[in-house]
């Protein structure tokens, strides 16, 4: 080979190489300079296929997926805010939702349906599952409204506060509830495909912006067969659940009708709501404050049972009248006097007149408008009228609870005794287990 010609090894003599053009030159040059393909869509090649990265994955098992978008749908007092607020909860809690797994983790509820029901129903739960709320449990309710579907939209800024809100966990966000779809889109037309068009792609955003499961709440149309508004709304879901209420059993049933992933639609399972007292009585209407929670049919009447052998259930005002007694009694008991004939297991009693004194004090008078100063005749009339009332409901109450046996009442005395019958309301009423006895002195060993 010479050294000096430039012509490659295999080139015949003779023949010089091709030449090529600038444009040529500079293309070949090009081509081993060009940066590697960045897919600004997510474009996944097959050789790729297995390794790690999101997969399709529940978050309820066989009821909701990671990262997807749900609706929960029923005619108004169905039950489905009651039961996205117990599948939030099952989330955050890490406990079982009607049998069904759940990955735990954080939850965002916005509850623009009505913060006040929310937070009674949030009281119920924990005083019924026995669980304690803390600035560390994965959970935090959104109080104000959002807007879904205005230009300008709080969409970016809700998207900003949800991933702060994650920042202070150490728990994965997981879902973000709106409860409901229609106090999200305030003005928006439901049957428009535009308008809900734009309401569905921001529910995208947020999800594809936080990482998280997006669960709308939403109501029927007026025969109740289908989601109330545009078609849009059902087809850019990935599971939609169905709430029904049969209402002469009260059991409602909850159906999944549309499941886009990860097996076939048509899982049921049926539950029903219970009532639960969370706290003290409204001064105003003498009633328990309560809400109500969703548990598996059956385990309602099972409670039921259980709680009817811890003593006889009062009603709310008759709770109330009883509190007056106890108090009463406390204050003014006495003996029962020998020549009075009552039962044996009758330990004290007390004057009816103290028993109406402590009543009237549980029993507040709101016949005065607030904000006036009323007159002293307006006052003397508003007291006159809380007088009726209370005279009356005493009354009534007096009678019926002597009827149930709760009571007994010698009128000619004005004396008034407890019977001794088992009030659940009052745990003080409650048989006590019987003491071991006294063995200190030597028991069997006392010769006499």
């Amino acid at each position: 080979m010479n050294l000096h010609d430039p012509r490659p090894p295999d080139q015949p003599d003779g023949e010089l190489p091709p030449i090529i053009s600038g444009e040529q030159f500079e293309a070949e040059v090009a081509l081993l300079f060009k940066p590697p393909f960045r897919s600004q869509f997510g474009a996944l090649f097959l050789d790729k296929l297995d390794e790690p990265g999101p997969e399709f994955e529940w978050l309820i098992d066989g009821w909701l997926s990671i990262g997807d978008r749900s609706i929960i749908g029923g005619v108004s007092q169905s039950g489905k805010s009651f039961l996205a607020i117990h599948a939030a909860l099952c989330i955050a809690h890490n406990l079982d939702f009607f049998d069904a797994k759940v990955e735990p983790g954080l939850v965002i509820y916005q509850g623009g349906e009505g913060i006040r029901g929310v937070k009674r129903r949030l009281r119920a739960w924990r005083k019924h599952f026995g669980v304690r709320y803390s600035r560390k449990t994965p959970f935090v309710l959104l109080q104000s409204p959002v807007d879904l579907w205005r230009p300008d939209t709080d969409t970016p800024k809700l998207i900003e506060e949800i991933k702060a809100i994650a920042e202070q966990f150490d728990a994965p966000l997981r879902l973000v509830v709106f409860d409901t779809l229609a106090t999200a889109t305030v003005g928006a037309s439901e049957n428009d495909g535009r308008d809900m068009g734009l309401v569905m792609a921001n529910v995208a955003k947020i999800s594809a912006g936080t990482g998280a499961a997006v669960c709308l709440v939403h109501h029927m149309n007026a025969g109740g067969e289908k989601l109330r508004g545009h078609t849009s709304i059902y087809a850019n879901i990935d599971q939609v659940i169905f709430v029904e209420e049969n209402k002469l059993t009260g059991v409602r049933t909850a159906k999944l009708d549309k499941l886009k992933d990860g097996g076939e639609a048509g899982a049921t399972f049926t539950f029903e709501l219970m009532s639960v007292a969370w706290g003290d009585f409204d001064a105003k209407t003498s009633k328990a404050i309560t809400s109500c929670v969703c548990l598996p049919v059956g385990q309602k009447e099972a409670i039921r049972r259980t709680e009817e052998q811890k003593g006889f259930k009062l009603e709310d005002d008759e709770v109330v009248f009883m509190r007056a007694y106890f108090e009463a009694e406390k204050a003014f008991g006495e003996p029962v006097p020998p020549d009075v004939d009552l039962p044996h297991d009758v330990r004290a009693t007390v004057s009816y007149t103290a028993v109406k004194r402590e009543y009237l004090k549980l029993s507040p008078s709101d016949a005065l408008p607030s904000g006036v100063k009323p007159s002293e005749e307006e006052i003397a009339k508003a007291a006159e009228r809380h007088r009726e009332v209370i005279k009356k409901r005493l009354q009534r109450l007096r009678e019926k609870l002597t009827k149930l046996n709760v009571i007994g009442v010698n009128g000619d005395l004005d004396r008034m005794w407890w019977t001794g019958k088992l009030l659940r309301a009052f745990p003080q009423t409650m048989t006590r287990p019987e003491e071991e006895p006294d063995d200190e002195l030597g028991g069997s060993d006392i010769p006499f």
